[in-house]
């Protein structure tokens, strides 16, 4: 992980000052709005402040206006935008409740690597401008919330040779060749479908589908991609 200048909390007193001052260096703002923003006693921001000050991340006087120095605006800009990035991609691109994309994005955007943000956000554009990829993603999506008996969402999704012996899964995906597909889909390998892992390894994975055994090729295992449901092994 990179070294940070300053910590999450010192961050989220930027990122909050940022936002009342509208992205201005220099531009005043009021303590009691700070502790608001924030949910925390007025002394206690009056004491961050100083600490603040002393970084040279902001300017603020006894009584005063708080703004951000050129510096402390960087620092907050910089959080502020993975903050955006992370609710965005959280909310469209993995199809999550907006609530709860932001308060994942509150959680995730003091730890994140810049490099990883980079390429977070380069995904979330690819899918976006990308219609085909796009529409593809979209499916995948749909299938992990067709769960039965209103389970909760799996959050384990991998190629099937990963999924450990004994449980069960539902295919996802299936990247083959439209020929090869076709072979998978006469033997009931399609989306949707839940398959139980008997043994993966060497050049295949035996496994079970609908009661009966299958053997999968690994080249082909590995291009299914299925859903774990845990708790369901047999």
């Amino acid at each position: 992980m990179e070294n940070r200048p300053v910590n999450a909390r010192t961050e989220d007193y930027l990122e909050a000052i940022l936002r009342l001052a509208r992205g201005v260096a220099g531009e005043g703002v009021r303590s009691s709005l700070i502790a608001s923003a924030l949910g925390l006693h007025r002394s206690t921001v009056s004491a961050a402040l100083k600490s603040l000050k002393a970084q040279g991340l902001v300017d603020c006087e006894p009584y005063g206006d708080v703004s951000l120095t050129p510096e402390g605006l960087k620092v907050a800009a910089r959080v502020a935008g993975a903050h955006v990035t992370l609710r965005r991609f959280f909310g469209e691109t993995l199809g999550i409740d907006p609530v709860q994309a932001d308060e994942a994005a509150c959680g995730v955007e003091h730890i994140v690597p810049a490099t990883l943000l980079e390429r977070i956000s380069a995904l979330g554009e690819f899918l976006r401008s990308d219609a085909e990829a796009g529409k593809k993603w979209s499916g995948i999506l749909s299938s992990l919330k067709r769960h039965r008996n209103n389970e909760p969402p799996v959050n384990v999704v991998t190629p099937l040779p990963e999924l450990p012996r004994g449980m069960s899964a539902l295919v996802v995906d299936v990247s083959l060749p439209a020929a090869a597909r076709k072979k998978l889909v006469a033997r009931g390998i399609v989306p949707g479908t839940e398959i139980l892992m008997v043994e993966a390894g060497g050049d295949a994975a035996d496994v079970q589908i609908r009661g009966y055994p299958e053997r999968i090729a690994a080249p082909e295992a590995k291009k299914i991609l299925v859903s774990w449901l845990p708790g369901q092994k047999k």
